[in-house]
């Protein structure tokens, strides 16, 4: 008959006080806050936790999740539809399942079905970047949205597209804006309209609080701007997506993702949204953590996305090792970019525990700080 019996219950409980005796003796006479990493002035986080610290049952981290899976992501520039095309299906070939177009130009109508035959848009999200001006939206989003209504089959097409400066744009442009909302909600509800842009923000480990600031700040201005407009709360939320970037700093980058999913969920709870998961949160590497060699890179992507997988994010997308020198990517830089989350997904197994970092008194502890820290701050104003 198989046994039952608690693991490790043949071994004895180490208190708190026990441990710290024996840290202490191995200091010989040095404060114990001599160990601590400070983080920025304000912000220190001592080596030690212990279970003693944590007397309650930690909560689960904000989800509405049933694993950890994410969806690999890669730009995709678009200068010519030809070659765009072919580095389109070299990349989905290659397992990526969130391609990026990343337009240099308004593309119409015609452009749209050339760019996107033969995709099979049910298996992938679709995501469109690239552009630079607020004015250029309408006319770009019309022409797509007119070639998904010629095909009845692509209107459960999933995806975002990514606009800068949206929450500072004019009141016609706004206005515009909101009607367009309104209308994809019900037509097209699979797709986001509205990114909150958090790599403006990203100041590496030393701002990493006014970094959650900073995000929380342009989601809320989002949410404000939008529900003045007379949309609800829930449809503004709806085609709300999170893009940051993630440093090299592994601990607190993990910690830095939770603690934005903690403070979302205040957000949410602020405009009495209950019933909607959270938002979607996509991961970029910072382009400050990248150097010119090339092999730096590849080791520096692999601790990155963990930490980003580890955090529980919805995509991440790894640039290609010497994207940073000037040049285009190689093909095989960009199918070493990839295969770093296939590992993850296939050999790790990454993608089926929800929240790997639960229990971890370490992160758990640095999770609460930063969000806490954020919180008092973004309420101060």
């Amino acid at each position: 008959m198989a046994s039952h019996d608690p693991l490790f219950e043949a071994f004895s409980r180490v208190s708190k006080a026990e441990w710290l005796e024996k840290i202490r003796k191995e200091l010989k006479g040095q404060p114990l806050e001599s160990l601590d990493w400070v983080i920025r002035p304000g912000l220190a986080l001592s080596p030690f936790s212990h279970r003693e610290d944590w007397p309650l049952e930690l909560p689960p981290l904000p989800a509405h999740r049933l694993s950890n899976d994410w969806e690999i992501g890669e730009d995709i520039p678009v200068d010519t539809i030809p070659d765009a095309r072919r580095r389109a299906f070299e990349a989905l070939e290659g397992g990526v399942q969130a391609p990026r177009w990343n337009l240099k130009r308004p593309l119409k109508l015609p452009e749209w079905e050339e760019l996107l035959e033969g995709v099979e848009l049910d298996f992938v999200s679709t995501h469109i970047a690239g552009i630079q001006k607020v004015e250029e939206f309408p006319a770009i989003w019309e022409a797509f949205f007119e070639m998904v209504q010629m095909h009845p089959q692509r209107l459960s097409l999933r995806g975002s597209i990514y606009i800068h400066g949206i929450a500072f744009a004019e009141e016609a442009f706004a206005r515009e804006m909101a009607k367009l909302l309104e209308k994809s909600t019900f037509a097209l509800p699979g797709f986001r309209l509205l990114t909150v842009n958090g790599h403006l923000d990203f100041k590496g480990s030393a701002g990493v609080v006014e970094e959650l600031v900073g995000v929380l700040v342009r989601g809320a201005r989002l949410m404000d701007r939008y529900t003045d407009l007379g949309l609800s709360a829930e449809m503004v939320h709806h085609h709300i997506q999170i893009s940051v970037s993630i440093g090299t700093d592994y601990f607190l980058e993990i910690a830095k993702i939770r603690a934005l999913r903690v403070l979302w969920a205040h957000i949410m709870e602020a405009y009495g949204i209950t019933h909607l998961p959270l938002p979607p949160i996509d991961v970029r590497l910072a382009a400050e953590s990248q150097v010119k060699d090339p092999n730096q890179n590849m080791i520096r992507a692999t601790t990155q996305a963990m930490s980003a997988v580890i955090a529980g994010v919805d995509r991440l997308t790894i640039p290609p090792s010497d994207a940073f020198q000037g040049q285009t990517a190689t093909s095989f830089s960009r199918r070493i970019a990839r295969n770093v989350q296939h590992l993850m997904k296939m050999e790790s197994y990454l993608d089926r525990v929800i929240d790997p970092a639960a229990g971890s008194y370490y992160i758990e502890q640095l999770t609460d700080t930063l969000a806490r820290q954020a919180w008092e701050n973004f309420q101060r104003g």
